[in-house]
């Protein structure tokens, strides 16, 4: 007998013995190994924040290793950036848009510009939440044949400049493919400017409306701010907790894409795009995917099961009798 073999029978009189050990113990781990994430949700970037051409803007995106970008400028910029995306793998997750949007004219660009728009509400468009309401579920509608969806983009300090205003709208224009886009930044700033407290409301956002929660846009930032310096920086600086806001939304049960604010930035666009993917990649670690542990039914001598097994790792297993399926996280 070759060294080779007698190693390779070794090691599975090992692994034998393993199984057996752990379904004498009550519990047989489907897999030894650590399971994949559970923040599998895209993360996009939003396109303001990048400088260069459209081109070049999709590229630094791309190879920075996001899903692709969000793209907030004119429509004539689209064919370049979903050339450069397309042909780096990569994708465009929706275009900014107001209710009065023209239709005939945008209707190309939507076409190719992902399944989101994101709408904004300029301050002195509507005077009343019904008008703004009437308008968005008229987009809607314009929208519903090609499968897109508005998502109501909070914008301080226009007419909708936060998560809850923007929840009240949607609820108004009452249309299946009308929610919101979470959004971080805008959501600082406002309770900043009324000296408002973020937990609460945000507990509000995600115990009572998340259903209406198709997007979320997030950076890193202080928690109290005045201005963008300060509330919008590379994920992982600032002293505000975004890592327990994305938390949050996963436990929440959140399905839908992140966009990446980078509004204002000063740092260099590789440089600080590097850092949010890096601390991005961090979430994932301390969000991991759920591990599944199989119980096995005590078995007596005689009985369907493991009728024993001996430490030189010979085991003698009949058909095991599975009494119940545990779901379990690691602790985070």
């Amino acid at each position: 007998m070759s060294i080779l073999t007698e190693n390779f029978r070794t090691k599975l009189s090992v692994l034998r013995w393993a199984i057996a050990l752990s379904a004498a113990l009550g519990v047989l781990p489907v897999t030894a190994q650590l399971l994949p994430t559970r923040l599998t949700n895209p993360i996009y970037v939003q396109s303001t924040g990048i400088p260069g051409t459209p081109a070049a803007k999709a590229t630094l995106i791309a190879d920075a290793g996001f899903n692709g970008m969000a793209w907030e400028e004119a429509t004539s910029g689209l064919p370049e950036v979903l050339k450069t995306l397309h042909q780096r793998g990569k994708g465009l997750v929706g275009l900014w848009r107001n209710p009065q949007f023209d239709l005939a004219g945008d209707i190309a660009a939507l076409d190719t510009a992902g399944p989101y728009v994101f709408m904004y509400v300029p301050l002195k468009m509507y005077g009343t939440d019904a008008q703004v309401a009437a308008a968005v579920a008229a987009a809607a509608d314009r929208l519903a044949p090609s499968g897109r969806k508005i998502a109501i983009y909070p914008h301080a300090p226009d007419y909708v400049s936060n998560s809850l205003d923007a929840v009240r709208i949607a609820k108004l224009a009452n249309r299946a493919n009308v929610g919101i886009s979470f959004n971080l930044c805008h959501e600082l700033m406002y309770c900043s400017v009324h000296h408002l407290s973020f937990q609460p409301r945000f507990d509000s956002l995600t115990r009572n409306f998340m259903p209406y929660v198709f997007t979320a846009s997030i950076s890193g930032g202080d928690s109290v701010g005045d201005n963008w310096g300060v509330l919008i920086r590379p994920l992982g600086e600032g002293t505000f907790d975004t890592f327990g806001v994305v938390k949050t939304l996963m436990d929440k049960n959140f399905k839908g894409p992140f966009l990446l604010q980078a509004y204002g930035l000063t740092q260099d666009a590789k440089t600080h795009l590097a850092k949010s993917m890096t601390v991005w990649k961090d979430y994932q670690k301390k969000l991991p995917a759920p591990v599944t542990l199989l119980k096995v039914a005590p078995v007596r001598p005689g009985t369907p099961g493991i009728s024993r097994f001996d430490l030189q790792g010979r085991t003698h297993i009949r058909k095991p009798v599975l009494s119940s399926v545990y779901t379990v996280s690691r602790p985070r």
